[in-house]
């Protein structure tokens, strides 16, 4: 799927990722002010750019365990992605915003 007129390339190039940013409170266009965030972050300004321009989306949230990420005995966190909904049906984003992230693809 492409990229809605390069929301994630928007996201990932001007929001600074880092789980120290984290703060529950922060509106999609804080995070675009801030320029920092992390995954729930990302997901929120996808879904507000995406809604900007008339395409359905939604945030969603799960848990990622240990794809691709060194082991880690702490609880698992969990992950937070956006999906639009386009030719009748959801499609989550291509890259899922934490993945992409931390490079781990």
């Amino acid at each position: 799927m492409a990229e809605s007129a390069g929301d994630l390339r928007l996201r990932h190039d001007r929001i600074e990722f880092g789980y120290h940013h984290a703060r529950g409170d922060r509106t999609a266009s804080e995070g675009h002010e801030e320029r920092r965030g992390v995954c729930r972050d990302f997901a929120h300004l996808a879904v507000t750019l995406s809604r900007c321009m008339n395409i359905p989306a939604r945030y969603c949230t799960g848990y990622l365990g240990d794809i691709g990420v060194p082991a880690d005995p702490a609880p698992m966190d969990f992950s937070a992605w956006y999906e639009v909904f386009l030719i009748g049906r959801w499609l989550p984003s291509t890259r899922d915003t934490t993945i992409h992230a931390l490079d781990v693809s």
